[in-house]
């Protein structure tokens, strides 16, 4: 596995083992054996990340950090496109759906990314890669159902344009069934489809053309809570969020991959989600180039781009000012030298510069030193800065949060963010060692402690008395005003004592802790401490029985999360799959065998917390 060429650490291609970072890879064979269906499903098999499932379409997912439904401190990419949203901030995990069969790998950077990759990969980065189409020629159909899957199709189709072009064309389309509630079965089911393509073409030899792109649909329900001004204070709505996107990309390479290069890259996004709570439209237009040139003992890497997004959020709830339509620009440039100072230390040192026309000017400097004493072994240390930028919802919302009106005068609690709300900000040191520990046996542990300042946190204002009607109204607002640290190591062993046998097996040990900079605000609502669990770890074996038969089986051990009550809990996940012909496979993949009917994390907003049961899944894949 070190041997494998990786691009999301350094933005070109080097071997797992020569880069300064804690970077894991997820096969898309490994994601094949596990059963996973979704991303965030795949993302549990990585050390260090933390998944975790609200309902049957809402995952909190992070790493080294807060956790929660709208963490804003993970990039998440697929082909180099950011599907970040500067609504909030973070990623809607509904939305990021690639078909399983098209993956290539996943790469997934624990730890900040800043200098390459900008403001919000302030934790890490996560970087989905697709195959390319010349991979996927021919035809394939998956058909699935299970307990939890009413129904999942995708189909793929992939040929020869002429000499130089092949395309593939896709589609996808799934129902999840509700999850399980303290009170009974839920409402929250999920319905999506997705259609699209992918073209590659070599216009000569050092040049080629990749376009993709789709569009997608779904919908989803989740029971929400909401205040209002007459009795009984609150009422349950059934929040049906309904989701429509799309995408179109065009990159642009010239060049050898391991000699001087350059890369083009632009596309355009549309994201659209319309429900009671909220209904953000954002559109995002994005443009980039990047150069390379080797100098002697220096790789030399430098590079630019520039964002505009477009968007509004109409809202009864959460405030009239989002609903107005705003543009927002974002220019930034970059540069990097790689330094081989003898043959087995290289320094790497660089730093990007950053504007945004909502947020202002931020520079993200970072410094690696890596040492490889031997072939097989490498250690590295890195030292670096990241900020997240801030987001609409929180320098605009202005909404009610409660409201009580018994003996005297009604109070009401009112959210009404701060709109100076700037950058989030860390400083980050971290160290590392991998390599072989004997031929089957192969090692990674990473260090880190990462310090942060200016985090947002919700800080209780100085009440009033109002009138029309009378009332007393206890303001709550987000601003920038918690410091701390999160300290942690990442571990992770791989064992193949023959070729029909894998071992993989992980654990993550991290600190969380946050005060507030200054005595001037009161906490109105607890900190972000204790929002991830401490330990996590898991234990994975693949086997490659007789006749074609596959065996896959995992064990996740996960503590429990402080804050929100959450109980540890242990999962198991099984897969039994059979090839009895090469054009045909046939699964069966189960998945939380261990412990019925257990919450993994704790919404909020959301009623109460989705239970996670035991779920079959069955499939049959057919290709040619």
């Amino acid at each position: 596995m070190l041997s494998l060429e990786v691009v999301s650490a350094g933005r070109k291609q080097q071997p797992l083992s020569q880069t300064p970072a804690a970077i894991f890879v997820l096969s898309g064979e490994e994601i094949r054996r596990s059963g996973a269906q979704t991303i965030p499903e795949a993302l549990r098999l990585a050390p260090g990340m933390q998944v975790a499932r609200l309902d049957t379409s809402t995952w909190a997912v992070s790493a080294r950090g807060p956790n929660g439904e709208f963490a804003n401190k993970l990039l998440v990419m697929i082909d180099g496109r950011s599907v970040y949203t500067p609504v909030f901030g973070g990623v809607y995990w509904d939305s990021v759906a690639v078909p399983i069969e098209d993956i290539d790998r996943i790469e997934i950077i624990r730890g900040p990314g800043g200098t390459m990759w900008g403001a919000n990969a302030t934790n890490g980065v996560v970087n989905i890669i697709t195959k390319p189409s010349r991979e996927t020629l021919g035809s394939s159909v998956v058909l699935g159902t299970g307990s939890s899957e009413a129904g999942v199709a995708r189909f793929r189709y992939g040929a020869r344009a002429g000499t130089q072009t092949t395309f593939r064309l896709f589609g996808t389309a799934g129902v999840t069934l509700p999850l399980r509630y303290p009170n009974g079965i839920g409402i929250d089911s999920w319905n999506r489809g997705r259609i699209g393509f992918r073209s590659d073409t070599q216009l000569s030899p050092a040049s080629s053309l990749v376009l993709e792109g789709d569009v997608y649909a779904g919908n989803h329900e989740q029971v929400l809570r909401m205040p209002q001004t007459q009795p009984p204070y609150a009422r349950d709505i059934v929040n049906g969020t309904d989701t429509t996107g799309g995408f179109l990309l065009a990159r642009l390479t010239r060049g050898n991959a391991n000699a001087a290069n350059s890369a083009y890259q632009v596309y355009f996004d549309r994201q659209v989600r319309s429900s009671a709570m909220m209904s953000p439209a954002v559109s995002t237009l994005d443009g980039e180039y990047q150069r390379r040139k080797p100098l002697g003992r220096h790789d030399v890497l430098w590079g630019g781009g520039a964002r505009l997004w477009y968007s509004a959020v109409p809202s009864s709830h959460l405030g009239s000012t989002l609903a107005a339509p705003q543009s927002t620009g974002l220019l930034n440039g970059f540069m990097q030298d790689e330094v081989s100072l003898t043959d087995t230390l290289r320094l790497t040192a660089g730093g990007k510069l950053e504007y945004s026309s909502y947020a202002g000017t931020q520079f993200q400097p970072g410094a690696q030193l890596l040492w490889t004493p031997s072939p097989r072994r490498s250690i590295w240390t890195s030292f670096s800065r990241a900020v997240r930028a801030p987001s609409r919802l929180e320098r605009e919302v202005d909404a009610l949060a409660g409201y009580s009106a018994g003996q005297g005068i009604p109070r009401e609690t009112r959210l009404t963010m701060d709109p100076g709300f700037g950058y989030e900000k860390m400083w980050a040191l971290e160290a590392g060692w991998r390599g072989h520990l004997t031929k089957t046996l192969t090692a990674d542990v990473s260090l880190f402690q990462n310090w942060y300042s200016s985090i947002g946190f919700l800080a209780l204002l100085d009440p009033f008395l109002a009138s029309g009607p009378r009332r007393i109204v206890l303001p709550v607002s987000y601003r920038n005003g918690e410091r701390g640290l999160s300290r942690g190591v990442e571990s992770w062993l791989s064992w193949n004592p023959k070729p029909t046998v894998r071992i993989h097996a992980n654990y993550t040990w991290m600190n969380l802790s946050l005060a507030p900079e200054s005595r001037q605000y009161v906490v109105a609502r607890e900190l972000a401490n204790g929002t991830n669990p401490t330990q996590h770890g898991s234990l994975q074996v693949r086997l490659n029985l007789p006749r074609r038969v596959e065996f896959d089986t995992a064990v996740y051990a996960v503590s429990r999360i402080a804050r929100d009550r959450v109980p540890g809990y242990v999962r198991i996940d099984a897969r039994l799959g059979w090839r009895p012909a090469e054009h045909w496979e046939f699964s069966v993949a189960g998945q939380d065998l261990a412990q019925d009917g257990r919450r993994e994390f704790a919404s909020a907003f959301a009623t109460q917390s989705a239970l996670v049961s035991r779920r079959v899944f069955g499939m049959v894949l057919w290709r040619r």
